[in-house]
């Protein structure tokens, strides 16, 4: 019998205005290695979906300084429409693909 895995807890890195930007962030993280999830931050309207919505980014927490400090670059540079970063990010850039 294998060892039953261990949970990890999750927590929210970053806040994309839409679908569309959580979905580039998410994109970008996992390109360094860090898996994400991507929530809506609720229910569309109606029967409608909650695309244009904003949503929130979580990762594991013991990739969260790391996923943070990604976002704070991405943020910091012109590329950056429609996010907002956390307060505990830092300034610079990870190294490339660790």
């Amino acid at each position: 019998m294998s060892p039953k895995p261990q949970r990890q807890r999750l927590v929210k890195v970053a806040t994309a205005a839409n679908e569309a930007v959580a979905q580039m962030l998410r994109q970008l993280l996992e390109q360094h290695g860090i898996g994400c999830v991507v929530k809506a931050a609720g229910a569309g309207p109606g029967l409608f979906s909650p695309a244009g919505l904003p949503h929130y980014l979580y990762v594991l927490a013991p990739d969260a300084t790391r996923a943070e400090e990604i976002v704070t670059f991405y943020l910091d540079s012109d590329a950056s429409i429609g996010l907002e970063k956390s307060d505990n990010a830092h300034r610079d850039m990870p190294g490339p693909l660790q």
